[in-house]
């Protein structure tokens, strides 16, 4: 950080002895080069030599904080205010340690003592209020970037982050000004015109929007947020090839970026460039194999282009995605009839009627049994292709991703299933469906002809004896297939027919669950997101809001048949999580290590959670231990983390 190492060398010293000067000054040398394990070693010969070296105890916390060992750098940091009670910057830097790590309330009584010894230093000020920014004390932030203007007016900065508290506070009208005096103030910073523009395009202001994006892209020519947003505002203003010119200029930049090819496709199809739009869609399906709008809308393309076995390909394969998309079944009911394929045809036509029968009859949301609905929005700058290992759960326009929950499969190949449903973590059902496996991701099931011969077999075991245990079978192979309908259907068959059985429950409520989110997915109204970091970050889509009672009605029977198994609470605490209730959350995965303490997963989502609460220390512990627990996500968690904060 060339902050850290700046203040760090305007400090006075006094040295005993030559050598001493020495290790400094060599040390100082590998941080300025970048060289920060150098320096510490460096830093560690000198401290042996002299325990009371507090400026060499604060120069190795920098090393640390620019390694990204922010505990290490916080103890450093800590040991030179022992050593010196008034050292203001180490006050003032263990506070940005602890910000970095989201220890707020730690780090806001470190800015006070360092205020209190220095009340007249400005930075102070500014570091403080970010970390009430990032504490979400918006009020609190304004007052302190409002003294740090009063005394250095200049600064753009500091009034980008006060007009991003005011817009955090809704006051788009404060936020503009400040925005706008930002480019007053420096008419060469493009972050004040990219922030102006997005309050713009948020009035309406479509002409002006178009202006400062304009300008932050005349002083970055390489900033693909500003050309991004102004393809935005130029599809929106009848302007399809500026916004084709504009992606491609994005794409140029950054030519894997899958989202702006997605874009460009959808506007290359409002203007009849059906040819160019279906080259974009092939790069966005390579890219992210997993979307189902992808296919859906490429199907619809090459329908128009008369590649009928192409559309009719892609519609299959939205369907093989998600098989209760009754639009796809529709798409591909036109196609076959243009096939001349009579018996395709009508099979798919009493399909989606059947979905959507279903969708009706179940109370669950019909997004996708909306057959006006059309999927060719343009998404924002922050859209997520979407990851089928990962929930992505928007809590307080905080993305916070939590393994997935975890489901029943039937595989007479589950031998080698990591989660078993007679292991530790449970008591239900041991010995009792030898075949049977809780998972956590499907791609373990995912032969698709090995899950249809085994729904086959359930299905006739079920019409030679509908038992509870045959129906629920049932619905286990359907919602191995992804058919949610049919799955809930037949979970609440089961319910009824024994309803003591506490996984029967909790299949029903996975499966209702993960219907609920795909159809949330597909349902958000995009418009642009202005993100450059984290602690800047404006998100200003707006999305219909879906609850998940009946699911946690399902989970919480279960667990009162069932109190002793550990899956219900964790699949509890996602649900919980998904209703933004995350203390109760919380207390559920603690619940499920209770019982089963090497459950690598519950460590996983408690430690996402409790640093999306800002409780770092615990946070991390808890990554660490899913790390040491098989979790490798949490290494890569922690890295993009400590990335982040920077």
């Amino acid at each position: 950080m060339v902050l850290l190492v700046l203040l760090f060398l305007t400090a006075g010293r006094s040295y005993a002895q030559f050598d001493r000067n020495y290790f400094y000054y060599v040390a100082e040398q590998n941080i300025m080069k970048g060289h920060y394990r150098q320096a510490i070693n460096v830093l560690g010969v000198l401290l042996r030599g002299d325990t009371t070296a507090y400026d060499g105890m604060f120069l190795r916390g920098v090393a640390k904080f620019n390694l990204n060992d922010f505990a290490g750098a916080e103890q450093d940091f800590s040991r030179a205010i022992a050593l010196n009670s008034v050292f203001t910057r180490a006050y003032l830097y263990r506070a940005i340690t602890r910000t970095r790590t989201g220890n707020y309330d730690d780090a806001l009584r470190d800015f006070a003592q360092a205020i209190e010894i220095r009340p007249d230093n400005e930075n102070t000020y500014f570091s403080r209020g970010v970390a009430l920014f990032l504490n979400q004390q918006f009020a609190e932030a304004i007052k302190d970037f409002d003294y740090f203007i009063r005394k250095r007016p200049y600064i753009v900065d500091a009034y980008i982050n006060r007009g991003t508290c005011h817009l955090m506070m809704k006051d788009t009208v404060a936020a503009w000004r400040d925005y706008d005096k930002a480019v007053e103030v420096n008419k060469y910073n493009p972050d004040g015109y990219i922030r102006r523009g997005g309050i713009l395009m948020m009035r309406g202001q479509k002409k002006e929007a178009y202006a400062d994006f304009t300008q932050a892209i005349t002083l970055d020519s390489l900033n693909i947020q500003a050309y991004f947003s102004r393809a935005i505002v130029s599809a929106g203003d009848n302007d399809p090839l500026g916004a084709i010119a504009d992606f491609s200029k994005v794409l140029k930049i950054d030519s894997l970026n899958s989202l702006t090819y997605f874009n460009r496709a959808i506007v290359y199809s409002q203007i009849g460039d059906y040819h160019n739009a279906l080259a974009d869609y092939d790069r966005v399906a390579e890219y992210s194999p997993h979307n189902v709008l992808v296919f859906f809308n490429r199907a619809a393309l090459n329908d128009r282009l008369g590649r009928l076995r192409e559309a009719e390909s892609d519609y299959t394969r939205a369907i093989e995605l998600f098989p209760d998309f009754a639009n796809a079944y529709l798409g591909r009911a036109a196609v076959r009839r243009r096939m001349n394929d009579v018996a395709g045809w009508r099979a798919d036509h009493d399909m989606a009627g059947r979905k959507i029968s279903a969708y009706k009859k179940s109370g669950l949301p019909a997004g996708l049994s909306d057959t006006s609905k059309v999927f060719t929005r343009l998404l924002s700058f922050d859209a997520d292709f979407g990851n089928p290992d990962f929930d992505n759960i928007k809590i307080r326009d905080v993305d916070v991703v939590l393994l997935p929950l975890f489901r029943v499969v039937i595989d007479d190949r589950a031998a080698s299933l990591r989660h078993k449903l007679y292991d530790a973590a449970t008591s239900t059902h041991k010995g009792d469906m030898p075949a049977g496996s809780v998972v956590n991701n499907l791609a373990v099931v995912a032969d698709k002809e090995h899950v249809k011969r085994l729904a086959g077999e359930a299905a006739e075991a079920m019409s030679a004896d509908r038992t509870a245990r045959a129906v629920y079978a049932a619905g286990v192979t359907q919602y191995m297939m992804l058919q949610y309908s049919n799955a809930v259907r037949l979970f609440k068959e089961a319910i009824a027919l024994d309803p003591t059985d506490p996984l029967y429950y909790m299949s029903c409520a996975v499966a209702i669950t993960e219907m609920t989110d795909f159809i949330s997915s597909l349902d958000k109204r995009q418009t642009l997101l202005i993100d450059v970091n984290p602690s800047e970050r404006l998100n200003t889509a707006t999305e219909n809001v879906y609850d998940y009672d009946e699911p946690l009605m399902l989970i919480n029977k279960a667990i009162e048949l069932d109190p002793d198994n550990a899956y219900l609470y964790y699949n509890r605490a996602g649900m919980l999580c998904k209703n933004e209730d995350m203390t109760a959350a919380i207390d559920d995965y603690t619940r499920a290590l209770e019982l089963y303490p090497d459950f690598a997963e519950a460590y996983y989502n408690r430690g996402m959670i409790l640093l999306w609460l800002k409780d770092s220390r615990k946070g991390f512990l808890d990554m660490s231990r899913a790390g040491e627990l098989g979790i490798e996500e949490a290494y890569k968690l922690m890295s993009r983390m400590a990335g982040a904060m920077k």
